[in-house]
């Protein structure tokens, strides 16, 4: 009878341990919106920093390849180009006077895949022949972790300028997700 209810207890303490460990890796595996809103925030400010320095290899880095290899597109070649227009734009003399990442009101999850969509807005001044403009702009990144990858990825929004061409560079998203409107409006200065 001892051996017996002593067999029972050692089942009892092995399913609350199993139930405890299993409910624990869960917790790990899925972790909350608040924290995948903080690190998704952290790695954006981080592509903000690069993106006011005009550290181009990071803004690449940044681009999921699988979006890249569906547009054609060569890494290398990215580089290059990208390097050619942050030298046009420094040239001009452009400046951030504002450049702001705002939190997402969501995280979509769908097949593995988390995604947001991070408002922005930046002012950006130029002075080309002693004739100063302003830039003004409202838009989003779209920050992308794929399943079984600890990177977030990241696109600028002015590049979906239609539904069609989001869902065919982002697998399986949901036909159901609002994009924001992107805004660009040109301020002429004195």
């Amino acid at each position: 009878m001892k051996a017996r209810i002593k067999w029972r207890l050692n089942v009892y303490w092995f399913s609350i341990i199993l139930f405890l460990s299993i409910a624990s890796t869960s917790a790990m595996s899925q972790p909350s919106t608040e924290k995948l809103v903080t690190i998704v925030m952290m790695e954006a400010e981080k592509l903000k920093q690069a993106s006011m320095q005009g550290n181009v290899r990071v803004l690449v880095d940044a681009m999921p390849t699988r979006v890249l290899k569906k547009l054609g597109a060569n890494r290398r070649a990215l580089i290059e180009r990208i390097k050619k227009i942050a030298d046009l734009i420094k040239n001009k003399q452009y400046r951030y006077e504002k450049y702001t990442i705002s939190r997402p009101k969501r995280v979509y999850r769908f097949n593995g895949t988390l995604m947001a969509i991070l408002p922005t807005e930046s002012i950006v001044t130029h002075k080309i022949k002693n004739k100063k403009s302003r830039i003004y702009s409202k838009g989003y990144l779209l920050a992308l972790k794929y399943s079984g990858d600890h990177k977030w990825y990241f696109l600028n929004g002015r590049g979906f300028k239609n539904k069609r061409l989001f869902a065919t560079l982002i697998d399986n998203v949901p036909t159901n997700i609002e994009l924001p409107k992107v805004i660009v409006t040109h301020i002429k200065q004195k």
